[in-house]
């Protein structure tokens, strides 16, 4: 017979002493009758300090009769009190474990649960992308989109062209060739919201998918600009940066002295922006209004682009392929190098063409 076949053949003989039955006693403790009949059988026994106590209390017995499985006698009483302090250290080790386990689990699940929610309703719920307008006649224009997982915003300012009168916009993408028109109307200030469900502008597809803005002027011609949208802001961070988005403007930068430096570097003066000629395939434009700079690497259907803010250490780029884009990535260099000086002739070299120009302003 082990230790718990002897505690259980104690409990029983205890129990029926009281003429209780096992529902009885589990109704005391708040167990089941299942779990008394274990503890009789000797199939387990409990190791909660607590119940012990209950179950000595209930049968009017000393902790360490309950422990050892006897009652005390006058030959067995250092036994007994010796078995209690070497099991009531084990019982308590034990329920610690178990305790302790229990915890861990539920920090487990805690975690997971945390984790879960973030990848499937925080990260990249948030995305703001701003626009740039191919057109440099145009001497205002801003626009910007703004994603969540509720809704989606554009916002389009009006334009103003030189010597142009506009009677109507119309705002555009294509999908596999055809034609979905997002808005048109008059040259004015558009805010519009999309609520997820109804997705009548379909606003989300605007980013990935060639996006236009054709003109109509009062003297009856037209034209139609590309669209080029870059990534300003999303929440892929836990610990997100402290960035300040804001959907109808970007920051504005009023700095003869650095666009003085810029003009002495080679750059014309094309009033909303600055433009350099690098090479046969690549020019460079900085847009005074927004403080951003763009390299454009041109060969047939491909164009590359490369574009940053001034007062932001992150480079972007973009491929696109036939007007489709077809690759992005994000360059951290710091490296810094002038293309007048030396030759110019890949990627990393650019990136390093717009560090040297950004390092233009501190100096």
């Amino acid at each position: 017979m082990n230790e718990d076949e002897k505690r259980g053949k104690f409990l029983s003989e205890l129990r029926k002493r009281k003429k209780m039955t096992q529902q009885d006693l589990a109704e005391l403790i708040h167990y089941t009758d299942k779990n008394i009949s274990k503890w009789e059988t000797g199939k387990s026994f409990p190791s909660n300090p607590n119940i012990i106590s209950k179950l000595a209390d209930i049968f009017e017995v000393t902790i360490e009769e309950i422990m050892y499985g006897e009652f005390k006698q006058e030959d067995n009483t250092e036994e007994i009190n010796q078995n209690f302090h070497k099991e009531y250290i084990n019982n308590y080790n034990r329920y610690i474990k178990t305790i302790r386990r229990i915890m861990l689990f539920v920090f487990f699940i805690i975690i997971v649960s945390f984790i879960t929610i973030y990848f499937v309703y925080i990260r990249n719920s948030v995305k703001l992308y701003t626009a740039r307008i191919d057109n440099p006649n145009i001497e205002s224009a801003r626009m910007s989109v703004l994603l969540t997982t509720k809704f989606n915003i554009l916002y389009l300012s009006a334009l103003k062209i030189e010597n142009k009168e506009i009677q109507e916009i119309l705002l555009y993408f294509k999908d596999k060739e055809k034609e979905f028109l997002v808005f048109s109307g008059a040259n004015q200030d558009y805010y519009i919201k999309d609520n997820h469900g109804y997705n009548e502008y379909r606003l989300n597809e605007l980013i990935n998918k060639p996006c236009y803005l054709r003109i109509k002027y009062l003297d009856g011609g037209e034209e139609t600009m590309k669209i080029r949208f870059h990534k300003d802001y999303n929440n892929d961070n836990i610990f997100p940066k402290d960035n300040h988005i804001s959907i109808h403007d970007s920051p504005e930068v009023d700095d003869t002295k650095f666009i003085q430096k810029l003009i002495d570097l080679g750059f014309s003066d094309k009033q909303s922006f600055l433009e350099k000629k690098v090479n046969e395939n690549t020019n460079i434009q900085y847009y005074k209004d927004s403080a951003w700079f763009y390299i454009f690497i041109s060969d047939g259907d491909v164009l590359e682009t490369i574009f940053s803010n001034v007062t932001d250490a992150t480079i972007y780029y973009e491929k696109t392929v036939k007007e489709i884009l077809t690759q992005e990535r994000i360059f951290s260099i710091i490296e810094s190098k002038d293309c007048n000086v030396e030759n110019c002739e890949n990627l990393k070299d650019y990136v390093m063409y717009i560090n040297f120009l950004k390092n233009c302003k501190s100096m």
